[in-house]
């Protein structure tokens, strides 16, 4: 058994490797490194978390268990040879495969010098350290500006301001979004605790503006005049990456992998998926850690009931979710459904799960 990327849907089986090994089965894992963790992206970035407390060494989780782990990337899914082909043109063959392949932000138009995406979080961590680089007075201030106003721009805008707190070499902190409002996917209200928080902390709020391209130094939007921006953090959403479609597999519209109910394609019953780069029923699901984490005992069960021939058991995604915003000031906005409240007992509820969810998945599970 393969899996492919240690993403939140892997990390159940990751630790659980022995299980696996028990039952005749080995497991191998193919990933480019560390696992890391994107709800504590924008701690990283503001200082609350070191880099050790938002990763987990999922190689070295995966041996300890007497499995195999390749450090590498994926070039492509050779389905009907059973094997994967690796950036450095290594071969790794499999029986059953599991793709994780997370998701990526698209590239923003133009040639910007400095541009950092929302992912992966551990740019965050060396954008932090560029930020903090210089002593004060040696050298001048940035003006950061972030793309993109969904939670991900709402959270790295807060996280800027809160480093600039914490003697970062920032100036102007600006918050640039096409859309009307901020947040403009959830009630309005949440719009406007995102948007009272950001203003509070002296982030410039810029509505209606969508970014057409860019050169060194500044942004150029579709209307309008230049945007000064020394850095940019691109929160502008996220999208699979193009492996899947170019390997021939089966992939919704924006090229996420289909899988049936049970997270199998229905194109190869020895290909299953999980977390942002699948599409069940050929329907992408919000691109949020809550599916991926639920979906991760599903992989499991399914794994070895498709190597034992037994049921595959259904994934049933949630209509509502927890979502808990970071919003750099020590508040956090929690939203669910309708519903959206923004206070300090809700930070300390997201810090809370975040640090429960990274301590369980260190631990091996199984014989």
């Amino acid at each position: 058994m393969v899996l492919v990327g240690s993403g939140h849907a892997h990390l159940f089986s990751i630790a659980r490797a022995g299980t696996f090994a028990s039952r005749g089965h080995h497991l191998t894992l193919v990933a480019p490194g560390p696992f890391h963790y994107s709800g504590m992206g924008p701690g990283l970035l503001s200082g609350e978390y070191r880099a050790d407390e938002g990763s987990i060494d999922t190689g070295a989780l995966v041996q300890a268990r007497g499995g195999t782990y390749v450090r590498g990337s994926v070039r492509r899914v050779d389905a009907a040879r059973r094997r994967l082909v690796l950036d450095d043109g290594s071969i790794v063959p499999f029986d059953l495969l599991s793709l994780n392949v997370g998701s990526a932000v698209p590239a923003l138009p133009g040639r910007h010098d400095f541009v950092v995406p929302a992912k992966p979080v551990e740019g965050l961590a060396r954008l932090r350290e560029r930020l903090l680089a210089a002593p004060p007075g040696t050298a001048p201030l940035h003006r950061v500006v972030v793309v993109g106003g969904g939670a991900a721009g709402c959270e790295l805008a807060g996280a800027a301001a809160a480093l600039r707190r914490r003697g970062g070499r920032i100036g102007e902190v600006s918050l640039v979004t096409a859309g009307p409002r901020l947040l403009d996917s959830h009630p309005p209200r949440a719009g406007r605790l995102a948007a009272s928080a950001l203003a509070e902390q002296g982030v410039r709020l810029v509505t209606g503006v969508r970014i057409a391209g860019s050169a060194p130094g500044v942004l150029r939007p579709a209307r309008g005049e230049p945007l000064p921006a020394d850095v940019v953090i691109a929160a502008t959403g996220v999208a699979p990456p193009p492996l899947l479609r170019e390997s021939g597999l089966a992939t919704a519209e924006d090229g996420a992998l289909v899988v049936d109910e049970c997270l199998r394609s229905p194109q190869d019953p020895a290909i299953f998926g999980g977390g942002d780069a699948v599409a069940p029923g050929g329907r992408p699901l919000a691109r949020v850690g809550v599916h991926a984490v639920r979906q991760a005992p599903v992989l499991f069960h399914n794994l070895l009931a498709a190597a034992e021939g037994r049921p595959l058991r259904p994934y049933r995604p949630q209509r509502r979710y927890l979502l808990i915003l970071n919003l750099g000031d020590g508040t956090g906005l929690l939203l669910r459904g309708r519903w959206a409240v923004r206070a300090r007992w809700a930070r300390v509820l997201k810090d809370r799960i975040d640090r429960r969810f990274m301590s369980r998945s260190r631990q091996a599970r199984g014989p």
